[in-house]
C-alpha cells in the first residue's frame, strides 16, 4: 500500500534536501520536481515528490521482507548500514535542519554583512552626494572661473586682433610710404635720367647747329672758293684767249713781216711754246 510522509521539518527547498540526501548517503536523480532516491520496495523507488510548496515522502507502507525484519529496510551503499523509512527520515530532517540551519545563519551573517555593507554604502553614498556637491560646487566655481578666463582670453584675443590690425594697418602705412619713398627714388633718377638725356640732346642738338654751321659756312666757303675758282678758270681761259690771240697776232704780224722780207717761216712747238724759224732761201 503506497504511503505519503510529511514529515515535522518541512523539506520546502530542493536544494537543501538534496544536500542533506548526500549528507546522509543516499544516492538521488532528478526527475523534474521529483527526487528519486537509491531506496526501493515493493512498488519500486522510494522518491520526493512536490506537493503544493513542501516535498513529500513517497513509500509502500505494507511491505515487509522477513530477511530484515517488519519493516523494508534502507541500504546504505556507503556506510553499509541499515535504517527504517521512520529513522531514514529523521536522519534526513536532522541534516536537513541543520543544513538549513546553517544556510540561516550564513543568511543571516550575508544580511548583517550586507547590512552592514548598505550602511557603508549609504555612508559612502553620503560621502558621495557630499563630494559631488563638492564637486558641483567647485565645478560651478570651475565654470565661472573658466568663463572669466574665457573672457579675459576673448578680450585678450580682441586686443591682439585690434593690435595686429594696427600693427598690419603700421606695416601697410610703412610700406606704401617706403613704396612711395621708392617711387620718388624712381621719380628722381628718371627725371634726372631725362635732364640728362635733354642735355645730352641739347648738347648733341648744338654739336649740330655747330657742326651745320660750320658745314653752312664750308659749304659757303667752298661756294665761294668755287665761284673764285671759277672766276679764276674763267679768268684764265679768258687771259689765255687774250694770250692766244696777243700770241696769234704776233704771229701773224711776224710772219707777215717775214714773208715781205722774204723769209719762209716754220713753226714748230717747243715746250708748248710756238718757235718760229726764219728761212731764207738763197740760189
Amino acid at each position: 500500500m503506497s504511503s505519503v510522509v510529511r514529515t515535522v521539518t518541512p523539506f520546502i527547498n530542493m536544494e537543501t534536501l538534496l544536500k542533506a540526501l548526500t549528507a546522509v548517503g543516499c544516492h538521488y536523480t532528478i526527475q523534474g520536481n521529483t527526487i528519486l532516491t537509491d531506496r526501493h520496495d515493493y512498488y519500486g523507488t522510494q522518491k520526493f515528490v512536490l506537493d503544493g510548496s513542501r516535498y513529500v515522502f513517497m513509500h509502500d507502507s505494507s511491505a515487509a521482507d522477513m530477511k530484515f525484519g517488519p519493516n523494508y529496510p534502507w541500504g546504505n551503499i556507503d556506510m553499509r548500514q541499515y535504517k527504517s523509512v521512520g529513522s531514514f527520515l529523521n536522519a534526513v530532517a536532522v541534516q536537513y535542519s541543520t543544513i538549513y540551519n546553517g544556510q540561516i545563519r550564513e543568511l543571516e551573517s550575508k544580511r548583517i554583512a550586507a547590512a552592514a555593507q548598505a550602511e557603508q554604502l549609504e555612508k559612502a553614498e553620503q560621502e558621495r552626494q557630499r563630494q559631488l556637491a563638492q564637486a558641483e560646487a567647485e565645478r560651478k566655481r570651475a565654470e565661472e572661473e573658466q568663463r572669466r578666463i574665457e573672457q579675459e582670453r576673448l578680450a585678450a584675443i580682441a586686443r591682439a586682433e585690434r593690435l595686429r590690425k594696427e600693427q598690419l594697418a603700421e606695416e601697410e602705412r610703412r610700406r606704401q610710404l617706403a613704396q612711395a619713398e621708392a617711387e620718388r627714388k624712381r621719380a628722381e633718377e628718371e627725371q634726372r635720367r631725362i635732364e640728362q638725356e635733354r642735355l645730352a640732346a641739347i648738347a648733341r642738338a648744338e654739336r649740330l647747329r655747330k657742326e651745320q654751321l660750320a658745314e653752312e659756312d664750308r659749304l659757303k666757303l667752298l661756294a665761294q672758293a668755287q665761284a673764285e675758282i671759277k672766276k679764276a678758270e674763267e679768268e684764265k681761259q679768258r687771259l689765255e684767249r687774250e694770250r692766244k690771240e696777243f700770241v696769234e697776232k704776233q704771229r701773224s704780224a711776224i710772219v707777215a713781216k717775214a714773208k715781205e722780207q722774204g723769209y719762209d717761216v716754220r713753226e714748230t712747238v717747243v715746250d708748248s711754246k710756238i718757235k718760229l724759224v726764219l728761212i731764207q732761201t738763197t740760189y
